[in-house]
C-alpha cells in the first residue's frame, strides 16, 4: 500500500522527538530522502519529501516498502532464470550418463553405490533448479471451484508418512460449510505443502501440527475471507528473521534453496490473498493465509 502523510514540523521538534534521521534530512536542506521505521513489528521503508512554508517544514511520507520489494523480486527472478537455464541442460546430461553407467554395472559392483549417491545429489540439484524456474516464471493460475477443506485433507493424507517418521501428530480443525473458492488447486496445494514441509523441518524431534480453517462473512463494506492457519510446535521464528522469511533465497537450512516461502507468497498473491506469519502463543510458528470470496459464492 502507499500512504502519504503531511506533517508541519520544525527541526527542533524533530530533535525533541528523537527523529534523528528526519532532523538531519531537514537540516541538510535536501528535498527528499529515505528512512526506515518499524510499525507493528514490520520494518517499513518511507520516501520522504521536504518542502517549506512560513509555518515550518512540511514532510510528506510515502510508504514504498512494497514497491522496493517488487523491484527486488523482479531482479532476483531474472537472476534465477539465467542461473537455472545455465544449469538445467548440463544437469540433464550428467543424469543421463550416470543412468547409462549404472545400467551396465552388476548389482554387486562396488562402484554402484557411488553412482547412486551422485545420482541422488544430481536429483537434489534438479529439484533446486525447478524451484528457481518456478520462482522466475510462475505459472498462470488455472482457476476452478475448490473446497479448501478437501485440499487440506489431501495434503495431510499425503504427508502422513512424513509425520509418522518424525513423530508429529497432525490435527485438523476444519470448519464445516466453508465457501468454495475459485482457485488453482495445484498451485494452492504447492503453497500449503511448502508451509507444511517447513513445519516438519522445524520439528525433527517430534511435535504437533495444526491446520485450522474458518471464514468471515461478507458484509456491505467488505468481502468475505476464508482463512487457513497452519501452526507448528517447533522453535518459532526469531525477531531478526521474521521480516526476511518471505524474501528470496533466505533460508536457515544448509540444503534449503530459500525459495519455498517466496513461491508460496507469490501463489497467494496470484489469488488476491495475503499470507502472514507470527510466533504461536506457546511455541512454534503460525502461518495465516487469507483468501477473499464474493458474497454470492456457493458453500459446500
Amino acid at each position: 500500500f502507499s500512504k502519504v502523510i503531511n506533517r508541519r514540523v520544525h527541526p527542533h521538534q524533530l530533535r525533541e522527538q528523537r527523529s534523528a534521521e528526519l532532523a538531519e534530512l531537514v537540516a541538510s536542506q535536501e528535498d527528499a530522502g529515505i528512512v526506515q521505521v518499524r510499525a507493528q513489528g514490520d520494518l517499513r521503508t518511507l520516501a520522504v519529501k521536504v518542502s517549506e512554508d512560513v509555518s515550518g517544514h512540511i514532510l510528506t511520507f510515502d510508504d514504498i516498502t512494497q514497491q522496493l520489494s517488487d523491484q527486488r523480486r523482479a531482479a532476483w527472478s531474472d537472476v534465477a532464470r539465467r542461473i537455472a537455464h545455465e544449469i538445467k541442460n548440463p544437469l540433464a546430461g550428467i543424469a543421463g550418463v550416470i543412468q547409462v553407467l549404472k545400467k551396465d554395472m552388476l548389482t554387486t559392483d562396488q562402484r554402484r553405490p557411488v553412482l547412486e549417491e551422485v545420482l541422488s545429489q544430481v536429483e537434489r540439484m534438479d529439484k533446486a533448479v525447478r524451484n528457481l524456474l518456478s520462482f522466475a516464471r510462475p505459472p498462470e493460475p488455472n482457476m476452478t471451484m475448490v473446497d479448501v477443506n478437501e485440499l487440506i485433507g489431501r495434503l495431510l493424507d499425503f504427508l502422513a508418512p512424513q509425520f509418522a517418521k518424525h513423530t508429529i501428530t497432525a490435527e485438523r480443525r476444519l470448519t464445516a460449510g466453508m465457501p468454495w473458492l475459485s482457485l488453482d488447486p495445484d498451485l494452492l496445494q504447492q503453497a500449503f505443502l511448502n508451509i507444511a514441509l517447513n513445519a516438519i523441518q522445524a520439528m525433527k524431534d517430534g511435535g504437533k501440527f495444526f491446520v485450522e480453517t474458518r471464514y468471515d462473512e461478507a458484509s456491505s463494506t467488505a468481502p468475505g475471507a476464508v482463512k487457513i492457519i497452519f501452526t507448528d510446535t517447533g522453535k518459532g521464528i526469531s525477531a531478526e528473521n521474521m521480516s526476511r522469511i518471505f524474501g528470496p533465497f533466505f533460508t536457515t537450512r544448509q540444503q534449503g534453496t530459500g525459495l519455498g516461502l517466496t513461491i508460496t507468497q507469490r501463489i497467494i498473491e496470484q489469488h488476491s490473498g495475503e499470507i502472514s506469519v507470527t510466533n504461536a502463543a506457546t511455541k512454534g510458528a503460525s502461518f495465516t493465509i487469507s483468501l477473499p470470496y464474493p458474497q454470492s459464492e456457493a458453500t459446500a
